[in-house]
Formats: structure tokens, sequence, C-alpha cells
């Protein structure tokens, strides 16, 4: 939240969207709310239900792999850019 409210500044940004998965969680929610609220910018915040992470799509891009025949072995390590 501390950063956000620095880069509104610093920017002059008037509204914020929290979004994905990290969205669902109601103390980040508060906080962020109070922070918008104190420096007079605009808040989106999607509703629970809408708050996901891409565990699904990766999910399914494996599922779609695997019914390939597109197998990794053991020796493949976890990368946060990986390509699908």
């Amino acid at each position: 939240v501390r950063k956000v409210k620095i880069a509104m500044k610093e920017h002059n940004i008037p509204r914020v969207s929290v979004t994905g998965g990290v969205a669902a969680n109601s103390e980040l929610r508060s906080r962020m709310e109070t922070m918008c609220g104190n420096n007079k910018a605009e808040l989106y915040l999607p509703p629970i239900e809408y708050c996901t992470d891409n565990a699904a799509m990766i999910a399914l891009a494996g599922y779609r792999r695997f019914l390939k025949g597109e197998l990794a072995g053991m020796d493949l390590n976890p990368k946060a850019h990986l390509p699908l």
C-alpha cells in the first residue's frame, strides 16, 4: 500500500485498480480503501468472485499439453516466465 501511495503521488495517478488473486485479501482491500479515501483517489476493487489468480489458466495449458503427450521430466525447474 505504501508503494502504491508513493507511485500515485510521484506520477499524479488519480485512480487505482487492485486485481488478481491478491485482490481477494480482505486486509489489503481495507488498507487500499483507507489509503485511497485519505488521498482522494478512486479505487476499483472487483467483486471477490472475480479475484482469481492465473492457476486455472496454467492448469488448462498443462492439461492440453498432457493430452498431446507433451510431458516434462522431473528435472524441469520452475520459472516465473516459462513459455506456454
